[in-house]
């Protein structure tokens, strides 16, 4: 084999590689769509972002290794990574990434709650340290003004009876 197709070889697996790459990528993306919140306007920008930064990857990969030049050859090797990767080694990469970011998040979860939790105690340890009270305040003071009222008129009633 010549040194030019060897050369030639090299390039469609690099770019088999490229695209087996973008296609794990995508995948890790999709996984974070399944198990975060779903928003139309964030996943549409996700979306836009990474198509263009696979572009822009895909033409300096190219600039760099093929003086620029683009062959049918290596957007066949592109597509035939990505297929590989994708209905090939892809499904157990998908099963396992999945497992583990559910169990992540649910981790996260878990250990924000207690923060949370904590959090609160000793925001009220503090207040009342502090002897900022809750009960006391404009409202609170208006509060008591008017049940006191109410107290001595339902007393005033019970005694006129």
């Amino acid at each position: 084999m010549s040194a030019y197709m060897g050369r030639e070889l090299e390039l469609f697996v690099k770019s088999m590689g490229c695209g087996a790459l973008l296609v794990l990528l995508y995948d890790g993306i999709r996984i974070l769509r399944i198990i975060g919140k779903r928003m139309k306007y964030l996943d549409a920008a996700v979306d836009l972002l990474f198509w263009s930064a696979a572009g822009l990857f895909l033409f300096f990969t190219c600039l760099r290794e093929n003086e620029g030049r683009m062959r049918a050859y290596l957007l066949c090797g592109i597509l035939l990574g990505a297929g590989v990767w994708y209905w090939g080694i892809g499904h157990f990469y998908r099963e396992f990434a999945f497992i583990l970011a559910k169990r992540l998040h649910f981790c996260l979860q878990r250990v924000t709650i207690f923060l949370l939790v904590k959090m609160r105690k000793f925001w009220l340890k503090m207040r009342k340290d502090l002897g900022i009270d809750k009960n006391k305040g404009a409202w609170n003071e208006r509060k008591e003004k008017c049940c006191a009222k109410k107290k001595r008129r339902s007393t005033s009633d019970k005694s006129t009876e």
